[in-house]
């Protein structure tokens, strides 16, 4: 009975573990199959002209967006943009990251120590932010929500590996993708008049924040170096 007990629960424990992996899989063969030239005007075309479905079809795309390491959110950004007027655009797309930055956050949570020796395999000098600091961990997985040093999806496994609580992981991602995230989406809403001052302005904006998040990286590098040195 005992022994009985011993393989059902080491069955489960490897259920746990490799179904995230399989779903990973499945779907990033579905959405590569089917989606991998989506663009905007594919997602414009197909998405239906009720405001409600539209979302339900949005939300769908984010989340497969969340699996899917090589299509850009960018470009879900741009087309809630050029559907809904500015101020539904922003709610929407605020909740369409709250989705996408989720799963992938649920998936490392599930995956524990595998999934964070895969993402230091693959890319190693992440293995620098794998440490969260306890004292702050709600700057922890902002900063590393905002540097680039692993692809956005990656980000997420990884604070949800090493077990940063989920309320600050989302608080902290939605407030590190909000200056991106509205002058993109600004940038969709005038998708249609490209000399217009607002396109114009939202783009330059857009400039603005991308060279932000570089000087944020190695601002974040720099204290980690320091912190390194204190150690020691």
């Amino acid at each position: 009975m005992k022994f009985n007990r011993k393989v059902m629960a080491s069955i489960s424990l490897w259920l746990t573990r490799i179904t995230p992996f399989v779903a990973i899989i499945l779907l990033a063969v579905i959405w590569y199959t089917d989606f991998r030239h989506l663009t905007i005007d594919d997602i414009l075309s197909f998405t239906p002209d009720n405001p409600l479905t539209a979302f339900f079809v949005l939300m769908v795309l984010f989340a497969l967006k969340s699996l899917v390491i090589f299509f850009p959110v960018t470009i879900l950004y741009l087309s809630v943009g050029a559907i809904y007027p500015p101020h539904l655009a922003l709610i929407i797309n605020f909740i369409g990251i709250g989705v996408c930055v989720s799963i992938p956050y649920f998936l490392g949570k599930l995956s524990g120590q595998e999934i964070i020796d895969k993402i230091i395999t693959k890319y190693p000098k992440s293995k620098r932010y794998i440490a969260p600091d306890k004292s702050d961990s709600w700057m922890y997985s902002f900063l590393v929500r905002t540097v680039n040093v692993l692809p956005g999806d990656m980000r997420s496994m990884l604070l949800g590996a090493v077990g940063v609580p989920f309320k600050t992981y989302i608080s902290s991602s939605l407030v590190a993708a909000i200056p991106y995230l509205v002058s993109v989406t600004f940038v969709g809403a005038h998708m249609d008049n490209p000399d217009s001052p607002a396109f114009i302005t939202a783009l330059v904006f857009t400039g603005f924040v991308t060279i932000g998040s570089v000087v944020v990286y190695f601002l974040f590098k720099k204290r980690k170096l320091r912190n390194n040195k204190d150690v020691v």
